[in-house]
């Protein structure tokens, strides 16, 4: 089996870069203006950023695009070294969460005096509570309803657009840490002994950072990105031809719903009001996970691809669907690197920053069939860069590294027009 993948991936060119390991995550950037406004567990840093712009002698006046813009780093970033950006990013809150990090404040005491007065002791008016479950486990009666008043406050005030998106995002910002809650892989779960924390003061401490970095630290008002909200399967709505780089990082193939994951924040802010609603916004995701229809068109085929879904289908999963779902990934990359490929200008560079992923102890190497995807839609593959090598959990690590641990691993894929 393993002389497959070695057939697959003769013709590409793999580097270790352990310079990397430390950047493919988010962690750096928690001590970082704008960025540590809110924890994002799949992010990157903006160090890696900062050298992608640079191998790629991406300078001011060029234009940058990440297509699945989570958090904002990579437009937080290009902004801060004045360079043009374009967000996309079909989760409401992810998207509205990088527009406010990357705003101009021009009116900075203003918001100042809307946090003074939402934090004075006078009760607001609660809220209608959202219709989801998880609020009644992850949080008493008493706190929860302490955050509706404090929602009620933000809508009933009268502030500006801005200090009311400054103002809910720090709200959004606090809820895991209010709650009884904690985000882990694919879900959110319940901490037995979590420590309490006092939530005026938590949510003092986060705004009062907010507006700190917006005082000390201002944006410049030339270089603000524009971010969309929507699906990045389909960029026909970008000016072709147009960018220098696409830097980005696609949801992983290993079945996470972010929907799923970022479900408190979606609800509580009103990005998402009902089931229906939910669903219909996921049908519009990358199909990275099994909560959405894996209808097949079959726009892209790949002989490896379909040998390593044979072994899986004849091998069984935890799900049998997961075969289909891994076909369905591939078919809605292929649609979007297709579609940076009309949107970069000639010479510019499309990075792809990925996780390669396992099932039934059958490694998935996304990092090289992005590549060949990137190949076949009419890029150069310049490289492939290993960050890190990864590992599974402890009853898949003997097996997988018999079939090729080198396989387990995370990277970024180096393409060229």
């Amino acid at each position: 089996m393993i002389a497959n993948y070695e057939n697959f991936e003769k013709d590409l060119i793999f580097n270790d870069s352990p310079d990397f390991k430390n950047l493919v995550n988010f962690d750096s950037n928690l001590s970082k203006p704008y960025h540590r406004w809110y924890k994002f567990k799949e992010g990157f840093a903006s160090k890696l950023v900062e050298r992608i712009l640079y191998d790629c002698e991406v300078e001011t006046g060029a234009e940058v695009i990440d297509c699945f813009c989570g958090s904002g780093t990579s437009v937080l970033t290009c902004q801060q070294n004045q360079i043009n950006s374009t967000g996309v990013e079909i989760n409401p809150f992810l998207r509205f969460l990088s527009y406010v990090k990357t705003r101009h404040y021009f009116e900075p005491e203003e918001i100042k005096s809307s946090i003074e007065k939402i934090l004075e002791g006078k009760n607001g008016n609660s809220c209608i509570p959202p219709n989801l479950d998880t609020f009644k486990l992850g949080f008493s009666k008493s706190r929860f309803k302490a955050l509706l008043k404090y929602k009620g406050k933000i809508l009933g005030n009268g502030f500006s657009e801005d200090s009311r998106n400054i103002l809910l995002l720090g709200l959004g910002a606090i809820l895991e840490d209010a709650s009884k809650l904690r985000k882990d892989g694919k879900a959110l779960r319940i901490v037995e002994n979590k420590k309490r924390v006092h939530l005026k003061k938590l949510f003092s401490q986060k705004l009062n950072q907010i507006y700190g970095d917006i005082s000390n630290f201002p944006h410049d008002p030339d270089f603000v990105p524009e971010i969309y909200e929507k699906s990045s399967i389909d960029l026909s709505f970008l000016k072709r031809d147009k960018y220098k780089l696409a830097l980005f990082s696609p949801p992983y193939l290993n079945t996470f719903d972010y929907l799923e994951v970022y479900k408190m924040e979606l609800w509580m802010l009103d990005f998402i009001s009902s089931h229906s609603q939910r669903n219909e916004l996921r049908e519009k995701t990358v199909r990275s996970h099994i909560s959405v229809p894996l209808d097949l068109v079959n726009l892209y085929e790949n002989k490896f691809l379909d040998f390593i879904v044979e072994n899986l289908k004849e091998k069984g999963t935890w799900d049998s669907r997961i075969p289909t779902l891994i076909k369905c990934y591939f078919e809605d990359m292929y649609q979007v690197i297709d579609g940076i490929y009309k949107i970069l200008e000639n010479d510019g560079h499309c990075v792809i920053v990925v996780g390669n992923s396992s099932y039934a102890n059958i490694p998935i190497p996304t990092d090289s069939i992005l590549a060949k995807i990137g190949k076949d839609v009419g890029f150069d593959i310049k490289e492939i860069k290993i960050a890190r090598h990864t590992r599974r959990s402890s009853q898949q690590y003997p097996q997988a590294k018999k079939n090729g641990m080198r396989y387990l691993r995370e990277s970024i894929v180096i393409l060229k027009k």
